[in-house]
């Protein structure tokens, strides 16, 4: 219903795109924007892993926001008790919504004493020392059609670790992050063993360019285009 209401329907990316074939008249694409200047970003990694009580030693992974069961958490948990990196930690950040969920979640990470839970909300402020003290953020989701928080982690310039589904495989193309099969668990395990080897400099300058040609002033004028053509 909404669809037949609609005049034009805006999606991020082609994949979703193909999916609305039957509106395909209706349908444009601009990707999701930068979220650059938008949050404070003014520390570093060596100053945000002090404030984080994290050593220089060993690869920091990051799983940042609401804590929600369709981001496949539990997935990602089972995954790190599988790398053997005694130096290794997993960051857990933000919001539990259900109390039920969350209980089931540090039953889980109880498990794994690298595992740091932290399952409140996160300040704008804060959000640059979990971000600049990590080597990769992880979307272990089971389902997607766009993903504001991949946008966020480039946006500081950390890479992804994402699965092979919706928007993911552009967003950690070029270096920007690697790519999982979906729901399997050494599949996500292999990705989390190679992020240690991968160029960090590099892959961080990856992130932030690609995060700086999705300038909101220039999408907008994508939008404008689309609004005028479809009135």
């Amino acid at each position: 219903l909404l669809f037949r209401l609609a005049s034009a329907l805006h999606v991020h990316d082609a994949i979703t795109a193909q999916a609305l074939a039957p509106w395909a008249a209706k349908v444009y694409i601009v990707p999701h924007g930068s979220y650059i200047g938008a949050y404070p970003n003014t520390t570093n990694r060596a100053a945000a892993r002090a404030r984080l009580a994290l050593t220089d030693a060993g690869a920091v992974y990051l799983f940042l926001g609401g804590v929600r069961p369709y981001k496949g958490l539990e997935l990602l948990l089972e995954a790190f008790r599988a790398l053997d990196d005694p130096q290794a930690r997993l960051l857990v950040a933000g919001h539990a919504h259900q109390p039920a969920y969350a209980a089931a979640i540090e039953t889980q990470a109880s498990r794994d004493a690298r595992v740091r839970l932290l399952l409140r909300h996160v300040p704008d402020d804060e959000l640059q020392f979990f971000f600049q003290a990590s080597d990769a953020c992880l979307l272990p989701y089971r389902a997607a059609t766009t993903s504001g928080a991949a946008l966020l982690a480039l946006s500081f310039g950390c890479p992804i670790i994402a699965p092979r589904l919706g928007p993911f495989p552009e967003l950690a193309a070029a270096g920007r992050g690697l790519l999982f099969d979906p729901d399997n668990v050494d599949d996500l395990a292999r990705a989390l063993r190679l992020t240690p080897s991968r160029d960090r400099l590099a892959a961080q300058a990856a992130c932030l360019a690609y995060a700086q040609s999705l300038a909101w002033p220039t999408l907008a004028q994508v939008h404008l285009a689309a609004y005028q053509a479809h009135r």
